[in-house]
């Protein structure tokens, strides 16, 4: 895997519903792994415990959210898979629509910051170093002006549609 190449849209109103609409324009986004998380079943060759089609989470989350666990958990080992998270439809594969799995989704990005939290940096690093880092890793960087204007357009798109 070396790259997905992606189609950019604009997103258009088309009666009451906002729709996205391909512009033919494309970007390609380097990557060396990819994780595809939508289908019935999750993939029981990526390496990840699994049992009936869903990847195995441990019953006593250290970082429970609205008492889901979304920590992986090794039955073979009888032991948490360290650092590993699962959400959205990578959790529970098809449940429900997308808007169910972006919620998910959020939920499990709750309990990995709840993770990371407990984690220890060393003394030298501050906020700044990691800012002063960002553009080493040649990757795009969305900083917080620039979310704010992505979701105000979205929230201006969908007044405008009615909703």
């Amino acid at each position: 895997m070396k790259a997905i190449v992606f189609e950019i849209n604009d997103l258009v109103l088309v009666g009451d519903r906002v729709v996205a609409q391909g512009t033919g324009q494309m970007e390609a986004i380097p990557v060396d792994t990819v994780i595809f998380s939508i289908g019935s079943r999750v993939d029981e060759g990526f390496g990840l415990p699994t049992s009936h089609g869903t990847y195995v989470t441990t019953d006593q989350p250290r970082f429970p959210i609205d008492g889901i666990s979304y920590e992986v958990y090794n039955p073979d080992l009888c032991a948490n898979c360290e650092d590993i998270f699962v959400s959205g439809w990578a959790r529970l594969p098809s449940e429900g629509i997308v808007g169910l799995a972006k919620k998910d989704a959020e939920r499990g990005a709750r309990a990995v910051n709840s993770y990371l939290e407990t984690l220890q940096l060393p003394d030298s690093t501050t906020v700044q170093d990691a800012l002063d880092r960002l553009p080493q890793l040649d990757k795009p960087v969305v900083r917080l002006g620039g979310l704010e204007r992505l979701v105000g357009r979205r929230e201006k798109i969908c007044v405008g549609a009615g909703n």
